[in-house]
């Protein structure tokens, strides 16, 4: 019995630690913002990038960002680095913005993993999964994309009809038009632990 304690206390301190990852890397959960601005510039973007170290082709070339996933096994992906909660499958089509709300209200009604917290996620919080070598179908080999998935929405906007979002091929943050005409983006929905 006290084998098997200190085994999953080994295990546990790990998975705090982050295995091999870096330390100072790390974002403790309350940092990123998880409430969404309607007012969010480019400016905003590049500062953000550069105060996490996040990567972004054309903003922040040398940024690195040492995410930690854990596939909890249940339709989910926990950062330990962000302390976010990712839906790991995305939309299974593009979602026009005046859809979102509806896609993350039966999200919550379905209790994904059990929780009714879903949302969509802040471009902060969606800046933490852009990465140099990135590839759109296999983040990590825990998360999963859609073919064509490589726009996903985030709940920041500009003004009454632009909507902050990263493209995962360009490996950047983007502002988007989301009018009438608007063929839709993908969405990941987030929680916060």
């Amino acid at each position: 019995m006290k084998k098997i304690l200190l085994v999953l206390l080994a295990i546990l301190m790990l998975i705090t630690m982050g295995c091999s990852r870096d330390k100072e890397a790390k974002i403790s959960p309350s940092s990123l913002r998880p409430q969404p601005s309607d007012s969010f510039s480019m400016d905003d973007v590049r500062t953000m990038l550069l105060k996490y170290n996040f990567y972004d082709r054309f903003r922040n070339k040398k940024g690195s960002f040492n995410n930690n996933f854990m596939d909890n096994n249940d339709g989910t992906v926990t950062d330990m680095a962000t302390g976010l909660m990712w839906e790991k499958h995305a939309t299974s089509g593009l979602v026009k913005w005046f859809e979102v709300d509806s896609y993350i209200s039966e999200l919550n009604e379905e209790g994904l993993a059990g929780y009714s917290d879903w949302r969509l996620p802040t471009i902060e919080e969606l800046a933490s999964l852009l990465d140099e070598e990135f590839r759109p179908l296999n983040i990590s080999d825990i998360f999963t994309f859609d073919i064509g998935g490589n726009a996903y929405w985030s709940a920041d906007t500009q003004g009454p009809e632009n909507a902050f979002y990263i493209d995962l091929i360009a490996a950047t943050v983007s502002l988007n038009f989301f009018g009438e005409k608007h063929p839709g983006i993908n969405i990941k929905a987030v929680r916060s632990l």
